[in-house]
Parts: C-alpha cells; structure tokens; sequence
C-alpha cells in the first residue's frame, strides 16, 4: 500500500489500520478493496473521550473516500468494548437494537446520582440543597412518567459536538457510545441543554421548523 502522510502534522498512522479499514469497506461494499493511499488529520476541535481523526483514501479503483476513524483506547472508569457491540448492533441487524440497552429507574437512579456528585463537588450549598428537595418530591413521579412512554432508539448523548453536517445536505450523528432504547424527547432535552450561548436560537428555530 502506497501510503500518504500525514496532514497538519498529525503522528503516523499504524499499520493496523489500513487492516482495519480494508476488513470494514470490502464487509461494506460486499467486494475486494485495496488502499492504495491514506492520509490522515486529527480532529483536535472535536470533543470526546477517544481520539478521531479524519481519513482521506483512495482505493484501487481510484474511489475516493473520507473517513471518520475512532482510535478506541481503554478508559479506568468504563468499558469501551460496550460502544463497539453497540456500533455492531446498529449497523448490522435493526431487529436487535433493543439489545443496546434500555433507559430504566436504575439508569435515571444512576443519573440523579451522578448529578449528585457534580453538585457536592463544584456547586455551592444552596443549589445542592435545591436539587435535593426536587428529586425528594418529583423524582419517583417522573420516574413512572417516563415509563408511561413510548420508548425508541435514543442517541443519549446529543450534542452539537455529535453531529456531522455533509452536503446535501446530510445530518450524521456520530459517537453513539450512550445509544439505548428509550423516550425520544431525551436526545433533544441533551441538545438543548448543550448548545450554551446559542441555546434561545436554537430553540426558536426549533419551534419554527415544527410550527
């Protein structure tokens, strides 16, 4: 394989992974492929809890392809062997996408617990003490609410940060690390929540798009 190098500096690429690619377009294309060059540039603007990069190639045929490759490294603190059976899951048989996992009482008991935490640690007394009285009154209540739902295939980490824009124009939600099934208006109170000093523009156009 004739390789490239890097764009902007980027290190090396490893020679695993042109194996890797290889395996995945001829499993895509359902035929033989051959790299014949690989360029790459790290996307340092991109947040996330593993490298990406993008992967410019060009096949034997003279194909050209872009690529967005994520390097999934171990992490102390989670099991990145999860997010690789949910990208398998995804992307080969719908029929088993419940098998992703699904949003239960454990999981928002997790998150209230989580949320818990960042308080104790970063927020003062008034605004721990605050969040208590609400789960105290409310969270059992929007607890069965939730489950009163009807449940779908979430993203469960919806930022801007997660969504490519492509001509056309295309929206490709990437990094579904925290896929699972449950209440659709998840993944938008996550997209809300997360696009700061632009979250009022965002929401009226929003509200213009579905009017």
């Amino acid at each position: 394989m004739l390789t490239g190098g890097s764009i902007e500096g980027e290190e090396p690429i490893p020679n695993e992974v042109e194996e890797i690619l290889t395996r995945g377009l001829q499993e895509h294309f359902g035929r033989r492929v051959r790299i014949v060059e690989l360029r790459s540039r790290f996307l340092d603007g991109f947040i996330d809890t593993h490298p990406v990069s993008r992967l410019y190639l060009t096949l034997g045929s003279g194909e050209q392809l872009t690529v967005i490759f994520k390097r999934m490294q171990p992490h102390s603190d989670r099991d990145v062997r999860r997010e690789i059976l949910t990208y398998r899951r995804l992307l080969t048989d719908t029929r088993r996408r419940s098998n992703v996992g699904e949003h239960r009482p454990a999981f928002y008991r997790f998150l209230a617990g989580a949320a818990r935490e960042v308080l104790q640690r970063y927020a003062g007394t008034c605004r721990l003490a605050r969040f208590e009285r609400l789960v105290t009154g409310w969270f059992d209540v929007s607890v069965v609410y939730l489950a009163r739902h009807v449940k779908t295939l979430v993203h469960g980490n919806l930022y801007c940060t997660n969504i490519m824009v492509q001509p056309g124009p295309r929206i490709r939600p990437v990094d579904w690390e925290f896929a699972a099934i449950g209440v659709a208006g998840w993944d938008m109170a996550h997209l809300i929540a997360g696009v700061g000093q632009d979250k009022s523009r965002f929401i009226e156009s929003y509200l213009d798009e579905f009017a």
